[in-house]
Protein backbone atom coordinates (compact mmCIF):
# COMPACT_ATOMS: atom_id res chain seq x y z
CA UNK A 1 0.00 0.00 0.00
CA UNK A 2 0.96 3.47 -0.80
CA UNK A 3 2.33 5.48 2.22
CA UNK A 4 -0.08 8.20 2.27
CA UNK A 5 1.14 11.90 3.60
CA UNK A 6 4.90 10.77 4.08
CA UNK A 7 5.32 14.19 5.37
CA UNK A 8 3.07 13.70 8.40
CA UNK A 9 5.00 11.79 10.98
CA UNK A 10 3.93 9.33 14.21
CA UNK A 11 7.11 9.33 15.83
CA UNK A 12 10.08 11.31 15.69
CA UNK A 13 13.88 11.14 16.38
CA UNK A 14 15.67 8.63 15.18
CA UNK A 15 13.21 6.80 12.86
CA UNK A 16 10.82 9.39 12.28
CA UNK A 17 8.05 6.40 11.07
CA UNK A 18 5.00 8.27 9.39
CA UNK A 19 1.55 8.18 10.76
CA UNK A 20 -0.09 6.40 7.60
CA UNK A 21 2.91 2.86 8.37
CA UNK A 22 2.30 3.35 12.56
CA UNK A 23 -1.21 3.37 11.85
CA UNK A 24 -1.37 0.75 9.31
CA UNK A 25 0.77 -1.62 11.56
CA UNK A 26 -1.51 -1.06 14.53
CA UNK A 27 -3.98 -2.14 12.32
CA UNK A 28 -2.90 -5.20 11.08
CA UNK A 29 -1.55 -5.95 14.95
CA UNK A 30 -4.94 -5.38 16.54
CA UNK A 31 -7.43 -7.30 13.61
CA UNK A 32 -5.36 -10.49 14.44
CA UNK A 33 -5.85 -9.58 17.84
CA UNK A 34 -9.30 -9.41 17.03
CA UNK A 35 -9.93 -12.39 14.72
CA UNK A 36 -7.90 -14.63 18.01
CA UNK A 37 -10.78 -13.34 20.42
CA UNK A 38 -13.29 -13.58 17.75
CA UNK A 39 -13.94 -10.14 18.01
CA UNK A 40 -15.19 -8.10 15.09
CA UNK A 41 -11.86 -7.43 12.71
CA UNK A 42 -13.32 -4.58 11.23
CA UNK A 43 -14.78 -2.44 14.22
CA UNK A 44 -10.88 -3.22 15.79
CA UNK A 45 -9.33 -1.67 12.67
CA UNK A 46 -11.25 1.42 12.65
CA UNK A 47 -10.30 1.86 16.04
CA UNK A 48 -6.89 0.86 15.63
CA UNK A 49 -6.33 3.99 12.93
CA UNK A 50 -8.09 6.23 15.14
CA UNK A 51 -6.03 5.91 17.78
CA UNK A 52 -3.35 8.29 17.19
CA UNK A 53 -4.87 10.61 14.39
CA UNK A 54 -4.50 13.68 17.07
CA UNK A 55 -0.73 13.39 15.90
CA UNK A 56 -1.49 15.08 12.42
CA UNK A 57 -2.18 18.17 14.85
CA UNK A 58 0.26 20.93 12.96
CA UNK A 59 1.29 21.68 16.84
CA UNK A 60 2.22 18.28 17.25
CA UNK A 61 3.74 17.59 13.92
CA UNK A 62 5.65 20.82 14.78
CA UNK A 63 7.33 19.37 17.73
CA UNK A 64 8.41 16.35 15.86
CA UNK A 65 10.52 18.57 13.78
CA UNK A 66 14.12 18.42 13.90
CA UNK A 67 14.84 22.06 14.25
CA UNK A 68 11.97 22.39 17.20
CA UNK A 69 13.70 24.22 20.02
CA UNK A 70 11.63 23.06 23.44
CA UNK A 71 11.57 25.58 26.14
CA UNK A 72 10.81 25.40 29.46
CA UNK A 73 7.73 27.22 29.12
CA UNK A 74 6.14 24.37 26.75
CA UNK A 75 3.14 22.59 27.67
CA UNK A 76 2.70 18.97 27.06
CA UNK A 77 0.92 18.50 23.72
CA UNK A 78 -1.46 15.49 24.02
CA UNK A 79 -2.22 13.95 20.51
Amino acid sequence: MENICPHIKAKGKPEYTTLFNHLNDVANVVERIADYLNMDKQIARYGAVLHDIGKASPIFQQRLSPSYKRRDTDKPFRH
